[in-house]
Formats: structure tokens, C-alpha cells, sequence
């Protein structure tokens, strides 16, 4: 495991719940939330990398977990990094955190390139940004984030503890899993109406490009799935575990 996936996920709670649009990059030898395009912090094997800023540096080294960030062997000033066992309070995330954003606000941005006025992304990272955000604005049963999907990055999402939804990139596009419709046939066939260039299996829809998935069509399919009753799925699943358990 290059990085901690369950703090990556903390992390990106925490910023989301601020509302703060963000992309997470694999960088660093881990995941780096970056935010107003500058690097906030990431996640590196089982510790955290925090970009505090030269005037809060000296501050920084003293708490607790923290050390100098030295990936050449040579300290970068301005980041430390904390290790996970000091960040197993909320509080304690929460204040590296606050002290990232503090210090992105005044951060200079990295030399980028302009696009052209109207044009949209479409990087990888901010197609499947903008659907994990649909999923959590429709679906509020549903919790999850950041993690791996079919042995690549990606986004899962369960209800009750069962796995219902996930976003991937893929070798050859990009996938949405869904455990909704692979329960529901009506649900499948009124999205497969929607979306004639992606390919359908049984639950999970492959595409090769933004513009074989709309934004509008995905979003009108989760209001529509997140009304649909998933408790018999979720009763299969349990009553399956138990039966393994008992054996």
C-alpha cells in the first residue's frame, strides 16, 4: 500500500465538509489533496504530509508525531510529516489540516499553463471528482471515498456497511459500479436508455470518454436511484455473512 487509504479518506471529509473544491493527485510517492491548484497536504504510507509554510514551521516540528520531511535526504522547509498514530483524534487531524489551509491561502501556485476561457477538464481526476460529488449530493445514505476499485484508485460508497457504489478509472476509460441497478432491472434499462455509447454489464457501466457519460444524465439516474429501496440488498448481504460465519 503506497498510502494510508482510510486517512486519505479523513482528509478529504474534512475538505469536503468545508467546501472546498479540491483534486487529489498521486504525487510524492502518495496522494496529494491539492487545493486553489497548490499542493495542501497528502498522504504518504502511514503518515501525513504537511505543506505549513516557512513561518509556521518551527511551530510545526514541535508537536507531537512530527518530524522534518526529507524524501532526498535533505529537509524541506515549510513541510513536516506526522505520523498516523498521533492523528487518531478527529482534533488532531483537524489542526494539521486548518494549518494546511491556513498557508495555501497565501502559497503561490505552481506555474500552469491557462485554458482557453469556457474550456472544460478533463483530467481523470476531475471527471471522477465531479460524479463522487453527484453521488454524495443525491444519495445522502451512502458514505465512503478515496480508496481502490478493482485494484486501481477510485471512490467507493456503501449503505449500511454493503457496498453500492464506486468510480474508477480504467485501462481503456472509466467505470461507475453500481449494486442499484444490478439489483433493479427498471432502474438498469432507464438508465441504459440514457447513455446509447457506454457499455453496460450486469452492474457496473464502462465509458470511454466524459462525453459518453453526461454529467446531467448521471445525475438525473442517482435521484432516481437513491429512491429506490435497497434494504432487501442489504438484508441479502447480511444473511449471507452470517451464513459463512456459522460455517
Amino acid at each position: 500500500m503506497a498510502y494510508d487509504e482510510k486517512l486519505a479518506g479523513r482528509i478529504e471529509k474534512i475538505l469536503s465538509s468545508e467546501k472546498i473544491k479540491l483534486e487529489a493527485k498521486k504525487m510524492m510517492g502518495g496522494l496529494c489533496f491539492m487545493v486553489n491548484d497548490k499542493m495542501c497536504l497528502g498522504v504518504e504510507k502511514d503518515r501525513i504530509m504537511a505543506r505549513v509554510g516557512p513561518d509556521n514551521y518551527e511551530q510545526a516540528l514541535k508537536q507531537k508525531g512530527a518530524r522534518e520531511m526529507d524524501f532526498t535526504g535533505k529537509s524541506m522547509r515549510g513541510f513536516v510529516f506526522v505520523d498516523s498514530k498521533f492523528l487518531k483524534k478527529d482534533s488532531d487531524l483537524n489542526y494539521w489540516v486548518s494549518l494546511c489551509l491556513q498557508y495555501n491561502k497565501i502559497a503561490k501556485a505552481s506555474i500552469k499553463k491557462k485554458k482557453e476561457k469556457g474550456q472544460k477538464s478533463n483530467s481523470s481526476q476531475d471527471i471522477l471528482f465531479a460524479l463522487k460529488k453527484i453521488i454524495e449530493k443525491t444519495d445522502k445514505k451512502v458514505k465512503g471515498g478515496a480508496g481502490k476499485v478493482m485494484g486501481t484508485d477510485g471512490y467507493g460508497f456503501s449503505q449500511d456497511g454493503v457496498f453500492k457504489y464506486a468510480l474508477a478509472k480504467t485501462k481503456f476509460g472509466y467505470s461507475f459500479h453500481s449494486m442499484a441497478i444490478y439489483a433493479n432491472p427498471d432502474l438498469y434499462n432507464d438508465f441504459k436508455s440514457k447513455l446509447p455509447k457506454a457499455k453496460f454489464q450486469k452492474g457496473c457501466v464502462n465509458f470511454k470518454s466524459p462525453e459518453d457519460f453526461p454529467i446531467e444524465a448521471f445525475e438525473e439516474h442517482m435521484k432516481k436511484s437513491a429512491k429506490v429501496d435497497f434494504s432487501p440488498v442489504i438484508e441479502h448481504y447480511k444473511k449471507k455473512q452470517k451464513s459463512v460465519k456459522k460455517k
